[in-house]
């Protein structure tokens, strides 16, 4: 094998080995995009528009304190915090069957508790979140006229402790998360409602960018070492 073939592999290489290891760094956070509209929303708003975020992060309730690196220490007991946070104008509402305002799934549909939620608000479990099928564990929330613009709340298992982040998993159409989003925009009957749900890509946290970026940085000064020795 030739000298610059030789390069192109160990490049190759070292890139992929990186690209494995982002992920495993962000498993103590992740935050999600919602940015797929429903039929109701999509021919207002098309896929892409940034409704809102979800936002993951392990927590210790041992040490009572957020994780920012690897897992749950196997002796302690740990939570993962979601908050949910509209982008613009963007607000989310919804009760009832079919109309609930926020669904989740847990990893092998594990039972879990909520806790944290605003008052008024309350689980009701599985149910169908529009065209996004049907989400674990679903909340219910205010009605159109005081959809609010954030949601904070804490998710524990009944039995265990999370591990990490990635235990919240897609349901069966491909989905993490499903809001019911109430819109600025006015209709002949209202403000326009409908759902969005995410891409199932978690946006890479601040530290994983900068451990891809500062090996990126690492190889490069390799190809400059080699170029000068050359």
């Amino acid at each position: 094998m030739s000298k610059s073939k030789k390069i192109l592999v160990l490049s190759a290489l070292l890139v992929c080995g990186l690209l494995a290891v982002v992920p495993q760094a962000a498993a103590d956070t992740a935050t999600f995009n919602l940015t797929i509209p429903n039929s109701q929303l999509s021919g207002t708003y098309p896929p892409g528009t940034l409704f809102g975020t979800v936002t993951l992060t392990l927590y210790d309730n041992t040490t009572h304190a957020s994780l920012t690196s690897g897992t749950c220490p196997v002796s302690d007991n740990c939570s993962i915090n979601v908050d949910v946070e509209m982008a613009g104008s963007f607000k989310i509402f919804g009760s009832g069957q079919g109309s609930g305002m926020f669904g989740f799934n847990i990893q092998n549909g594990a039972a879990v508790t909520v806790s944290g939620l605003p008052a008024g608000d309350s689980v009701i479990g599985s149910n169908q979140m529009s065209s996004f099928g049907t989400f674990q564990v679903v909340i219910n929330g205010p009605n159109a006229a005081h959809a609010v613009s954030s949601l904070t709340f804490t998710v524990s298992l009944v039995s265990g402790s999370f591990s990490s982040v990635s235990q919240f998993v897609t349901n069966s159409d491909g989905h993490t998360f499903a809001a019911h989003v109430w819109t600025p925009t006015v209709t002949a009957d209202g403000n326009l409602t409908g759902f969005v749900t995410d891409g199932s890509n978690p946006v890479p946290e601040p530290g994983s960018l900068a451990l891809l970026g500062s090996g990126m940085m690492a190889l490069g000064g390799w190809f400059r070492r080699r170029r000068k020795a050359a």
